[in-house]
């Protein structure tokens, strides 16, 4: 006679299927398990066990765990935060469109108008990984002073709060004018939120790295270190890029060709010179620099580089540092870029699918397409980064096209000339699997929003000859602002969005929750 399904289940003690449950490559799989049986609802209806699904989720996806107040948390608010990246791809896949025909825009379930500030800029605000804090910070006067807030927009799984509680505020000397040439990134390590701020003005960089333990009662910020050093080449008044890594600090201007590069618990510098050749993105990751050039991608073992080139500060918190340097850094790594169809194409971004601490990763390379059929498309290539097992070196480094697809220009999309600009952007860290793009008319200033889904192998495949790449698929966001939209930042793990737009000669900004 046949055992029940439901013996074999219990052959395995709880402890083991704790085990398993924890291995699981997502945690929705929790979930179908705790359907299956009585005894395996058992297992997965403690709070215990959906804690740590929870926190492998954050692991996984590098969120903030403080993001997650689990001792406040009920079982049922721990379940929908820890599936909250299938819930975020389920949605969008239930938006989604590949055909050029018109398809349901995705809508936000609540928003929250947030606290408008008279001088917030694009760059001077970020979500911190998680989707519950949201670090902002602007000058203070004009005697060179900013003010850097931490909100609190409520815990994930729940409702956002309305409205945003300041968490925590400082003011903190910066020593230099207020300047356009300005920028911020964040960083998590543990209970620890780091936050990276940078103003340059007339070739003076001041830079602070502030920090504050968010999980521990009466925490404030703290200043963990501080430099200013005058640079003897030209950034010029082009954007500037911020990339606030561990321990170490990237500053880059615009498309320029000039890095500095910041180790602020080594007290070192270096200002690198990569060729004069245009930089179009640069990624850090783990102890890896990786730059997109027209000519290929390039890379280099950040760790043993730094070593070589940098100057030690002497008081690195003192006005001028005594040396300053500049290095020219061959790459140890490169993979040469051809256009995929031959073509001279335009290399406008290259940004991680999901940002690494370290090997293996995934990038995606993207291009305006001068394909005829594709003329107002833009060619996606994606690559995946890993090291083999006997490697002993970086010359090891194993490199592979992964999948190549377009984002193709709809019909439906409520623009008036849409091959004006088709712009994406990558938002550090704090944004987990963001493919986020926005179109731009520019004669009334409207600005669509569209998330594209990660697509893999199964929605798309490699060109081969005689047939086109498939669509990657497109959700359009909904909401279209007027006036310039200067910031979209998503974090899909919690289902919320933060956009800003401009309105009159401030900054309104909006928490778009798409769950609760």
């Amino acid at each position: 006679m046949l055992e029940s399904p439901r013996s074999y289940v219990e052959v395995l003690s709880p402890e083991l299927w704790e085990e398993i449950i924890l291995r699981l490559e997502e945690s929705y799989g929790a979930v179908m398990l705790s359907q299956a049986c009585r005894y395996l609802q058992t297992i997965l209806a403690t709070k215990e066990i959906w804690v740590k699904i929870l926190r492998n989720m954050c692991l996984k996806h590098h969120l903030f765990a403080p993001s997650y107040p689990v001792e406040t948390m009920s079982v049922v608010e721990i379940k929908r935060a820890a599936t909250g990246p299938q819930l975020w791809s389920k949605l969008i896949q239930s938006h989604t469109s590949a055909s050029s025909g018109p398809v349901e825009p995705l809508e936000p379930r609540t928003s929250v108008i947030l606290e408008p500030s008279p001088r917030a800029v694009s760059d001077m605000q970020s979500f911190v990984p998680g989707g519950r804090f949201l670090v902002r910070a602007d000058a203070v006067a004009a005697g060179g002073a900013i003010m850097i807030s931490l909100w609190d927009l409520g815990a994930p799984g729940r409702k956002p709060l309305c409205p945003a509680v300041l968490y925590a505020e400082a003011v903190f000397p910066i020593g230099l004018p207020w300047a356009e040439r300005h920028g911020m990134d964040v960083w998590t390590k543990g209970e620890e939120l780091r936050v990276a701020i940078v103003v340059m003005n007339r070739g003076v960089c001041a830079m602070r790295v502030l920090r504050i333990l968010p999980n521990v009662q009466g925490s404030g910020w703290e200043l963990a270190a501080e430099a200013r050093i005058e640079l003897v080449i030209d950034f010029g008044s082009r954007p500037m890029d911020v990339l606030l890594h561990g321990s170490r600090l990237l500053l880059r201007h615009g498309h320029g060709d000039n890095l500095v590069v910041w180790d602020f618990e080594k007290d070192r510098f270096v200002v690198i010179v990569v060729e004069r050749v245009p930089v179009e993105k640069v990624v850090l990751t783990g102890d890896m620099l990786i730059i997109l050039r027209p000519d290929g991608v390039h890379m280099w073992n950040l760790n043993r580089r730094i070593q070589e080139s940098t100057t030690q500060l002497a008081d690195f918190a003192s006005d001028y540092p005594p040396v300053k340097r500049e290095a020219i850094w061959d790459p140890d790594f490169s993979v040469s870029n051809p256009p995929p169809d031959g073509r001279a194409d335009l290399v406008r971004q290259i940004y991680p699918s999901l940002v690494s601490r370290g090997l293996p990763f995934t990038f995606d390379e993207m291009r305006n397409s001068v394909h005829p059929h594709l003329a107002t498309a833009v060619v996606v290539r994606r690559f995946t980064v890993a090291l083999p097992k006997k490697a002993t070196s970086i010359d090891a480094l194993d490199v592979k096209l992964q999948a190549t697809f377009i984002l193709p220009w709809y019909d439906s999309m409520p623009m008036t000339r849409p091959t004006q600009d088709f712009e994406f952007g990558f938002f550090s860290s704090s944004i987990v699997r963001l493919n986020l793009g926005h179109t731009h008319d520019r004669d009334d200033g409207k600005i669509a929003r569209y998330y594209v889904y990660s697509v893999d192998d199964r929605h798309a495949k490699g060109i081969v000859e005689g047939k086109l790449p498939e669509q990657a698929l497109l959700t359009p966001m909904g909401e279209v602002w007027k006036h310039g939209l200067k910031v979209d930042m998503v974090c899909p793990a919690s289902g919320r969005a933060i956009f800003v737009g401009r309105q009159g000669r401030s900054y309104g900004s909006s928490l778009l929750d798409y769950f609760w």
